[in-house]
């Protein structure tokens, strides 16, 4: 629909003062034709869309008047009154544009032909409440003639657990990611979230946000002392003599802590200054080759012996002064060959520690081991 500029004035700002345009020919009529032209004149107010125009017509119903002020009205255009209607001066005749709009709730579309002049008419032409919503576009955004895209979302409630802090909210919130635009609780470069960001918020969804964080931390710890390993052919290989203990250093280190939800998951070091110099350790290390002891099936007459001695365990040092699961003393261990093996009975396998009983059974018999052979019956 559109108005002849030749017959009519359009009057677009509301300080405007209205124009009353008639023809040529209105005018001529009425000076030759007197008083019944003149009762017959009238001045409509025409409101296009908005747009006002004033205009002199002698047209007796809207189509007449409209036709006299040059309105050309689309197929799909709504007038009021209707067209057949009887009109008098000063009669307002309103003209409204079909337009269509693509309503979208929440990701629901539906396109919705309106005369709405405005987005918050056409609210109240669909009775949507939108006190709690958020628009894509002002309530008193104008709606085009071509249409619009016009976005509704509503207030949903949801769960969050932010960085640990547990919460209860409800946002008109389109995406997990609006969230925290809405609440002022940006998101770090490191933090992650549950569902990711773009993920469309639904009611009775729960989010987490693993906050990251990192912070600096400073302290003194030790330098552990550089050890230096000498050969010695006269110990059984493998055996470690400290010869000199040596000392730690000190250091002061600063880290870089790394922190998810408060909770330290990894730490670098990103200065370290050391204090104390540390001194050099000293170890000898035996190379002389252990003799090894021949097999001896399980379930022996020397397991029985070292389950009543010590209870099977071959590797037991109570400081007692017996050692090992047949319980040596040392001076048997060292006279009967054990050293051999291990310095002490404890430190032997199982096979070497029968070696020796083996000897020691052999000169001096069971009585060696006297308790516990008396109640095995072998004595």
């Amino acid at each position: 629909m559109s108005p002849k500029k030749s017959t009519l004035n359009r009057i677009n700002k509301p300080n405007n003062t209205p124009l009353r345009v008639a023809t040529g020919g209105m005018l001529a009529t009425l000076v030759a034709t007197g008083g019944v032209a003149l009762a017959a004149h009238k001045d409509v107010t025409v409101d296009v869309n908005g747009d006002i125009i004033q205009a002199s017509t002698m047209s007796g119903d809207v189509e007449g008047a409209l036709k006299s002020a040059g309105v050309d009205l689309g197929d799909r255009d709504i007038v009021t009154p209707a067209l057949s209607d009887k009109i008098s001066d000063e009669d307002t005749i309103t003209i409204r544009s079909t337009r269509q709009v693509s309503v979208i709730v929440d990701g629901q579309q539906e396109k919705i032909d309106t005369t709405a002049l405005t987005v918050g008419d056409l609210l109240k032409q669909l009775g949507r409440d939108t006190k709690d919503a958020a628009l894509s576009s002002q309530v008193n955004d104008e709606i085009p003639l071509d249409g619009m895209d016009l976005e509704i979302t509503t207030k949903k409630n949801f769960t969050m657990n932010d960085g640990g802090e547990e919460k209860n909210l409800s946002l008109a919130a389109k995406t997990v990611g609006d969230i925290f635009k809405m609440t002022g609780k940006k998101l770090g470069k490191e933090d992650r979230v549950t569902p990711d960001v773009t993920t469309p918020v639904k009611d009775g969804m729960h989010i987490d946000v693993f906050r990251v964080t990192h912070e600096e931390q400073k302290q003194t710890r030790d330098v552990p002392a550089p050890v230096r390993k000498i050969e010695n052919p006269n110990a059984p290989a493998g055996e470690e003599t400290v010869v000199e203990p040596g000392a730690n250093g000190k250091e002061n280190v600063t880290y870089r802590v790394r922190k998810e939800n408060g909770v330290e998951v990894g730490r670098e070091v990103t200065n370290a200054v050391q204090t104390v110099k540390p001194v050099q350790r000293v170890v000898s290390v035996g190379t002389k080759p252990v003799q090894t002891a021949p097999s001896v099936a399980n379930g022996s007459v020397w397991d029985q012996l070292a389950q009543c001695e010590s209870g099977g365990n071959w590797a037991i040092n109570t400081g007692n002064g017996f050692y090992g699961g047949l319980q040596f003393t040392q001076q048997s261990w060292e006279g009967f060959g054990g050293t051999q093996y291990a310095p002490r009975a404890d430190l032997a396998t199982r096979e070497q520690q029968i070696a020796v009983a083996e000897k020691i059974q052999a000169s001096q018999g069971w009585g060696a081991w006297p308790a516990c052979t008396a109640k095995m019956g072998l004595r």
